[in-house]
């Protein structure tokens, strides 16, 4: 009777472990559909390069400071240098910070790199997309929504679904932080307006 309750439980926690993986497979399929860009490894990549110490300023700055801690009416940086200065890397930098504050403080973070190289990160339903990708993992909610969007055969979501997505993450998910990379790099005026418009709808 004993080895018969042993094997139950066996049976059960298999059963178990085999719908979590499902359940985390399927999720990283619609993820994948919303967009097939991946920031962790952007950042990984970019991160890569920094040098320990390197950057301290900025983040000890009153601006981004004040910035962290949604003190006053600063709820938009927009941070300018020449070409070639490093300010990739100290995105970076500001976006690890970042990362390791929502670990402790449970807020969410998002971003985006536009690379020179890259056509389709420099285009506002891309980087829409890739933010979305982002926070729609901390929401179930939306999570589901798209899930079932997905599984009826829709195609996947276009600027204007996108947009509305990300308000409704923005909404539910309460203080988030974003940071878009090299926004100079959107050459279009036409993207470069889009991107603008969704992120001031966010602010």
């Amino acid at each position: 009777m004993q080895d018969i309750r042993k094997t139950s439980s066996k049976t059960e926690l298999f059963l178990e472990e085999t719908a979590v993986k499902e359940h985390n497979i399927e999720s990283q399929n619609v993820l994948d559909w919303i967009s097939d860009f991946n920031a962790p490894q952007d950042q990984a990549e970019i991160h890569k390069d920094h040098v320990i110490g390197i950057g301290d300023w900025l983040l000890e700055s009153d601006s981004i400071l004040r910035w962290l801690e949604g003190a006053g009416s600063i709820r938009t940086i927009w941070c300018s240098r020449f070409k070639g200065s490093g300010k990739t890397v100290m995105s970076s930098v500001v976006i690890n910070h970042l990362l390791e504050q929502a670990r402790e403080d449970g807020v969410s973070v998002a971003f985006a790199y536009c690379k020179f190289n890259v056509k389709e990160s420099r285009e506002a339903e891309k980087v829409v997309g890739s933010l979305v990708k982002q926070l729609a993992q901390k929401d179930s909610q939306v999570l589901k929504q798209l899930s079932d969007e997905k599984h009826k055969g829709a195609l996947r979501p276009n600027f204007h679904t996108l947009q509305n997505y990300l308000l409704q993450l923005c909404h539910n998910l309460g203080t988030i932080f974003v940071v878009v990379d090299a926004f100079d790099e959107c050459l279009d005026p036409n993207e470069r307006l889009k991107l603008l418009s969704i992120l001031k709808q966010v602010e």
